[in-house]
């Protein structure tokens, strides 16, 4: 939790690599598709928690029912996990 402004953002989960780039994800799990509103806050908590950390950040979404085109479309996160589609692979592999 990054408290900043008397407002909290959350990270909801870091890795590190090992050539030091830290994947940052936001994780959504609604019925519907999330679209632009979740920059916002995640470029908020983004930018505060590189503030602290003088690293390369990787910016990372998974939704368990992807994303809407418009979100897409601003190109604002590096990668997309859609969890629906990556269980239908799954399953029919």
């Amino acid at each position: 939790m990054i408290e900043r402004d008397n407002l909290k953002y959350q990270l909801d989960l870091v890795f590190q690599r090992a050539d030091n780039v830290r994947i940052v994800y936001e994780l959504k799990y609604s019925h519907a598709p999330v679209g632009v509103e979740v920059i916002k806050t995640f470029a908020r908590a983004i930018e505060i928690y590189k503030a602290h950390n003088q690293v390369s950040l990787h910016r990372l979404i998974t939704s368990a029912s992807g994303i809407e085109d418009a979100l897409r479309d601003k190109e604002f996160f590096d990668d997309v996990i859609d969890l629906n589609r990556l269980l239908e692979d799954e399953l029919t592999s």
